[in-house]
């Protein structure tokens, strides 16, 4: 099967993709995550709602919003701002970040960050990204990637507390058959690892704490057309308690399914 065609998408079209996805561990549902995401004139804006369900929701009752801005250029999603809000039981706490140039200009956590011995350095932050566009960045370069590197660049990651890394290699073209999100076709397969810099202990900092995600992207575009973006339609994590697996339970492009998106143009 050829690979989906990875060429430059049109800036001018405006672009709304909402998306759901299942969240498992060991075939039990654990949470669902919500993705809005809006493509316009070259600049994109994302949300994004993750919520505890069932067990996770006894052990680990965590909500998390997110919302980043700005520019989705040569395959990358470059921010001009980030927000997060993680809401526990005992409180909530809220992580801003402003960006000029490329670099971190601001930044501000409410309720502050007790103090750590191993937070991430000045030039452990330099050139990162919010963790929301470096996802962003994971849909959209496969568009502009060269046939070598389908699935893109080493996204490096700063998200108010700890610096990572995550690296993705391509594992060729598959074919989505059992309609993930609605959708059955041509997807490209990546292999991942999440990979640690600072933040954490010393001793927690070592290639046996990486973390490899498998991942199936297909491309969101008219039938026939040039790929805006790849969405993932399944996403398997390899965790030390067991394998957690994601896959979209509902997928919308501009308010209509995703079935009809593709099969009408």
């Amino acid at each position: 099967m050829p690979e989906p065609s990875a060429v430059p998408a049109p800036d001018a079209a405006p672009t709304t993709i909402d998306v759901t996805y299942d969240v498992s561990l060991l075939g039990l549902s654990v949470g669902s995550m919500k993705m809005k995401l809006d493509l316009e004139d070259g600049r994109y804006r994302a949300e994004v709602y993750v919520q505890p369900e069932g067990l996770a929701a006894t052990f680990a009752p965590n909500t998390i919003s997110a919302v980043a801005t700005g520019r989705a250029e040569g395959g990358h999603a470059l921010p001009d701002q980030s927000w997060v809000r993680q809401s526990k039981s005992d409180g909530a706490r809220i992580v801003q970040i402003t960006y000029a140039g490329g670099e971190i200009a601001s930044m501000s956590v409410d309720p502050a960050y007790k103090p750590f011995p191993y937070a991430p350095s000045e030039s452990d932050r330099r050139g990162t990204t919010d963790a929301l566009s470096g996802l962003i960045s994971m849909l959209l370069m496969p568009t502009v990637a060269d046939a070598s590197n389908t699935c893109g660049d080493t996204l490096h990651i700063f998200d108010g507390k700890r610096r990572y890394d995550f690296m993705q290699w391509s594992g060729g073209a598959r074919t989505v058959a059992k309609g993930a999100g609605g959708y059955r076709g041509p997807a490209i397969y990546c292999v991942g690892t999440y990979r640690r810099i600072a933040g954490w202990r010393p001793d927690r900092i070592s290639p046996e704490y990486d973390t490899k995600i498998h991942g199936w992207y297909a491309p969101i575009g008219p039938s026939g057309g040039t790929p805006v973006v790849f969405l993932p339609v399944r996403l398997w994590g390899e965790s030390n308690v067991g394998d957690v697996v994601a896959v979209p339970t509902s997928v919308a492009i501009n308010g209509r399914p995703w079935q009809e998106f593709f099969s009408g143009g």
